[in-house]
């Protein structure tokens, strides 16, 4: 396990800005056990000025996703810097956070 207390300050530390940008977008890519593709909603998270339009987003993370397509997700939501750590505290008092090893 690890220490909840420890990790929340360590966001805190870490969150140097008043407010956060979440995109949200859905990488569809096969899965050769199911036999079928898959559907995958996924977040980026980061500071205002590091905001990629949707083509340079699924540009990069395409490097991750091959034989993938990306669909944007309704846009992107703006999210002040307390509103996040209260969720971020809420997730990590909620859920067991592990590290394998």
């Amino acid at each position: 396990n690890v220490n909840q207390q420890y990790l929340l300050q360590i966001i805190k530390d870490v969150m140097q800005d008043d407010q956060y940008l979440i995109q949200r977008h859905t990488v569809m890519h096969p899965y050769s056990s199911l036999g079928r593709p898959i559907w995958r909603p996924l977040r980026i998270v980061g500071p205002l000025q590091d905001y990629d339009g949707f083509h340079e987003l699924a540009a990069k993370r395409s490097s991750n996703f091959t034989e993938s397509v990306f669909t944007n997700g309704a846009g992107c939501s703006i999210v002040k810097k307390q509103e996040m750590l209260k969720l971020l505290e809420e997730h990590l008092r909620s859920n067991l956070v592990a590290i394998p090893g």
